[in-house]
């Protein structure tokens, strides 16, 4: 089949990925009749439609539109992996890394991982996306990133994945908050209290919430939902409610007495901080090295200062 070009390929993808002709154009600087020529192209080569034609409308895939962008979206993905390896393997310690990774890893934890990852390696260039769970896998899929680091409870499903350190979830709460002189505070006396949350629709709020009603804590005084630790941090400082995060996220605020960690009885468990990667995806050598140099550096900077298996 010798119009089946990887070219070809790899924008049928785009259009797929980008929600029509016109967005893929543009995210290739290419002009829509030319992207239109490849994908009539593509679909003379297999003999069938592969995206419906609806005047006015975004075609939506056929049933071999789904199936070819299934292997399609692989055949990119490997191909660019490939390329990503041999560059690598020709430019000796050079190369380039990658990596999404959840708000909080990447504002308070990756920081040492890629102060030292650049004094090691300064050929190697790195770049760092951070969003959320959802976003995260997202770039993975669309091969924008090589590497996830990422917090979850449990093994993250879908990828293959490598625990890299875990870190104690804490409940915060101001200085001032009528709880934050006991020497021990129970799930019922927390669920009589103010509640302070992160999104709702988040990935992050539903594993929060999972591990609070394991315990027993509730929730139903919910005062507010917020985007980002920095702001939870902020308005419990301010005096309102609780909140529950990760301990790196308020180290410094807790180190200074700007808030407070309540001894919760029993105490809440450690969220894992995971590399994921996708299945198919064989890490570059730049990213074998970023992983072991995270599993190096992160167990030392984060709680508890314990490698763990």
């Amino acid at each position: 089949m010798y119009d089946l070009t990887l070219h070809r390929i790899r924008i049928f993808t785009m259009v797929v990925e980008h929600g029509g002709i016109g967005a893929a154009a543009l995210a290739l600087g290419v002009t829509q009749p030319s992207i239109s020529a490849h994908l009539k192209a593509l679909e003379l080569t297999v003999r069938q439609p592969l995206i419906e034609r609806r005047p006015g409308r975004a075609g939506a895939l056929t049933e071999a539109g789904r199936l070819f962008y299934r292997y399609a979206r692989d055949l990119v993905l490997e191909t660019d992996n490939l390329v990503d390896i041999l560059s690598s393997m020709s430019a000796g310690g050079r190369g380039s890394v990658a990596i999404g990774a959840s708000r909080s890893v990447a504002d308070f934890l990756l920081p040492p991982v890629l102060v030292e990852h650049r004094r090691r390696w300064p050929e190697v260039m790195t770049s760092l996306h951070s969003g959320t769970f959802l976003e995260v896998k997202r770039l993975l899929l669309g091969g924008t990133v090589g590497i996830g680091v990422v917090m979850s409870a449990e093994r993250p499903d879908y990828f293959m994945s490598r625990q890299l350190c875990s870190e104690q979830l804490e409940v915060i709460v101001s200085p001032q908050h009528r709880l934050a002189t006991r020497d021990r505070v129970s799930a019922a006396d927390l669920s009589q209290e103010t509640y302070v949350s992160a999104l709702r629709s988040s990935p992050h709020y539903r594993m929060i919430d999972a591990i609070l009603g394991r315990h027993e804590i509730g929730t139903r005084h919910r005062a507010m939902e917020l985007d980002g630790a920095t702001a939870l941090k902020n308005v419990v400082r301010l005096g309102l409610g609780f909140a529950a995060v990760i301990h790196c996220t308020a180290a410094d605020e807790l180190d200074r007495g700007d808030l407070v960690a309540l001894p919760v009885d029993p105490p809440l468990p450690a969220i894992g901080i995971w590399a994921v990667q996708l299945p198919k995806h064989q890490l570059t050598p730049a990213e074998h090295r970023f992983v072991d140099l995270a599993l190096e550096i992160l167990p030392v900077t984060a709680t508890g200062k314990v490698a763990l298996p």
